[in-house]
């Protein structure tokens, strides 16, 4: 790789010399057709982890509306847009609402709400179920316009030069690598808004990224326009990279500006910073509408910071700033240490860190630290080409064209630095990183194999070796981070995953029976794939490492803890039909009590309802559920006295997530009369805990 740093020097002095033919002669270059065929073969392999932790993730079943968490808020803010407004009903987006003129918005961009709009009027049960298809429609936008861009920097480059197999098959792999050897997996595996919104932000600039390097290339008339599009629908999702496409098109309008293209193309300026122009303007008017300022995320006046003690003293410690210069050591060592994943004899192999990132600094205080995976360890293909690319385009005796490549680089450079300098660490926030290394990975790629071209077989033979080396570990590790347990796992999908892992150890003679630790209580933390029994199989939990100590709430909830096998009358599965409209309620019935705890069902407006826990410490009232008088619905209530916890759920997603303070078993409170029938369904045969059993055994 070194030796190919120093030759791109020589290669470009070559490479100047290229014919670069004009647009109408592009489609002729004699190897298109082999890049195509590359480019499939490229995309189809990156698709196959993502698709199965996106449709699958160890429930045995193909779910292409699969969700996951929190999947409501995108679908909430489509149906305010359809009633011509941004806010949202009080109560509705919970914790994550910010406030402002006594109306609550989601901070969350208006794209993905308006992708929705179609589906929603279409069926409008379809609420909470488009995050995956939305999902998977941007992961299409990144293969799509990463193909494209890859090209086009390609002729830019190169011109016509033969497209060897062994460059074909570089950009192949590179290709699966930014689709399924990237970040982009980790976020397909927990299809919901958090996700949603990160993968978004990748597809939308990498279309701007492809648009700008277009028009940098050749400015047209319709290349202005499309720039200005993708920009525009860029700058109505995730601010930062909106920012880095709006900062890339005012640089295209600089370099114009001050002649720095070819002669005659001054007359650009204007038009190419309108591109940006607007599509600011157009995001500040709407962030002025939700927030009251034009840029920037009011923390203060979002709902968790007054319901969480942690929140107000980390905006206190940093001047009610969420960002600043003294969290940089903690997050560089986060995301860009050398070996930022753990490495294992069991199955996945490699995963997270085993506990949550370190924070560096005394005094120094984070919102949230979570297991963080860093990009050098888990996408080091497109980290070392970005570094190569670097080098190559920063030169000082380059043509132009390689020159003007340095506007989109420099401008992608805007996301990864607001998220070294925020002050919270997470795995998903890698997606800031993945226009620069997308971007750079292709300059790299590409002047990589200028210099190899006439070099020996035998180096070029090395560098597909390396190229293809690298791709496979970043799948590999992409894949055991993304398939790992998080807190949003349900029971069945944990238990798939601890008997899968049995199944290989037995099979590689590396048991998971060493993971497996024997107590009376669950402690509130313990390190990441960690399996705990309370006593003799009354409970069977796994770590997932994460700390929720600054979360009161999460913490008595043994939020670190999934639970592998139910414990014994812990599941009722209940059948609901409301035969009067829920008004008919009255107060509330009872559907299941735990000690001196209650679950009740309470009118919750006009066909709604909702589960509220009645608990002498804890009590909580959950979301509202959409019901229909004569129509049966089903809940699943899960409580857990391990766990300390109660679990509403209906229609796939958390309805009531709750603390039990008080310890008893758990029964059913069957209704019928007039005005509802409740009926528990759940049966009585005891849970198999035979999985527990093999493993303290160490079988």
């Amino acid at each position: 790789m070194i030796v190919a740093m120093r030759g791109v020097a020589m290669d470009e002095r070559e490479s100047v010399a290229v014919a670069h033919p004009p647009e109408p002669e592009r489609a002729a270059h004699p190897d298109l057709q082999r890049f195509k065929v590359t480019a499939l073969i490229g995309l189809a392999v990156g698709a196959m982890p993502f698709l199965w932790v996106l449709w699958d993730q160890w429930t045995s079943n193909i779910n292409v509306l699969r969700t996951a968490g929190a999947g409501r808020i995108y679908d909430l803010q489509s149906l305010a847009i359809m009633h011509g407004r941004l806010w949202i009903p009080k109560g509705r987006l919970g914790i994550e609402a910010f406030v402002h003129d006594g109306r609550q918005y989601t901070y969350f961009g208006i794209l993905p709400s308006l992708l929705r709009i179609p589906f929603l009027i279409v069926d409008p049960g379809l609420q909470g179920q488009l995050g995956a298809p939305s999902m998977l429609l941007a992961w299409m936008v990144i293969g799509f316009f990463s193909t494209l861009l890859m090209w086009r920097i390609r002729v830019m480059i190169r011109g016509t030069a033969p497209l060897g197999r062994g460059e074909a098959t570089s950009l192949g792999v590179f290709l699966a690598a930014i689709t399924g050897g990237s970040v982009v997996v980790f976020l397909g595996a927990t299809p919901w808004v958090y996700h949603e919104d990160l993968i978004w932000s990748i597809a939308l600039t990498v279309a701007s990224l492809f648009a700008v390097v277009g028009v940098l290339e050749c400015p047209t008339r319709q290349r202005v326009v499309l720039m200005g599009a993708f920009v525009l629908v860029a700058s109505l999702n995730r601010l930062t990279t909106s920012w880095a496409c709006v900062l890339g098109a005012v640089l295209v309008a600089a370099w114009f500006a001050f002649g720095r293209s070819t002669v005659g193309q001054r007359r650009w300026a204007l038009p190419v910073l309108a591109t940006g122009a607007i599509p600011l303007a157009v995001s500040c008017s709407i962030n002025i509408v939700k927030f009251g300022v034009p840029v920037g995320l009011p923390m203060v006046d979002q709902v968790w910071t007054g319901m969480n003690l942690h929140r107000r003293q980390f905006l206190a410690s940093n001047g009610g700033k969420y960002y600043g210069l003294r969290f940089l050591p903690s997050t560089l060592q986060a995301y860009l240490q050398p070996v930022g994943v753990r490495f294992r004899s069991v199955f996945p192999f490699i995963t997270l860190p085993p506990q949550p990132a370190a924070i560096i600094g005394k005094g120094v205080l984070f919102d949230n630290t979570y297991r963080t995976a860093s990009a050098t360890s888990t996408m080091p293909l497109l980290m070392i080409l970005t570094f190569i690319g670097a080098i190559g385009v920063f030169r000082r005796r380059v043509s132009n064209r390689v020159r003007a490549l340095r506007i989109p680089l420099l401008a992608m450079c805007f996301p990864p630095v607001i998220t070294l300098v925020w002050g919270y660490i997470d795995t998903r926030y890698l997606a800031d990183f993945m226009p620069i290394l997308i971007l750079g990975g292709i300059v790299g790629v590409v002047q990589l194999w200028g210099y190899l071209e006439r070099r020996q077989p035998r180096l070029r033979a090395v560098a597909v070796g390396a190229v293809a080396a690298l791709g496979l570990f970043s799948m590999v590790a992409n894949l055991g981070i993304a398939v790992s347990p998080n807190a949003e796992f349900r029971q069945d999908q944990t238990a798939k995953y601890v008997e899968f892992q049995r199944s290989v150890g037995n099979l590689i003679g590396h048991s998971v029976s060493a993971d497996v630790v024997q107590g009376k209580t669950l402690p509130y933390w313990a390190p990441a794939d960690e399996l705990f029994v309370v006593g003799d199989c009354a409970g069977f939990y796994l770590s997932i490492g994460e700390n929720y100590a600054t979360i009161p709430k999460q913490q008595l909830q043994h939020r670190t803890w999934l639970t592998v096998v139910e414990t014994p009358g812990s599941l009722h599965r209940v059948k609901i039909t409301l035969n009067e409209p829920p008004a008919a309620l009255g107060a509330g019935v009872p559907v299941v009590t735990v000690g001196t705890d209650t679950i009740w069902m309470q009118p919750a407006g006009p066909n709604q309802v909702r589960f509220h826990l009645s608990d002498p410490k804890y009590p909580e009232s959950g979301a509202p559920v959409q019901v229909r008088v004569g129509r049966t619905f089903g809940v699943s209530i899960t409580t857990d006295v391990n766990l300390e916890s109660v679990n509403v759920d209906s229609n796939r997603r958390v309805v009531l997530n709750g603390v039990l303070s008080t310890r008893g078993a758990a029964q059913s409170r069957p209704q019928q009369n007039a005005a509802v029938s409740v009926v528990d369904v759940s049966g009585n045969q005891p849970p198999n805990m035979s999985l527990c059993h093999s493993l303290l055994k160490g079988t």
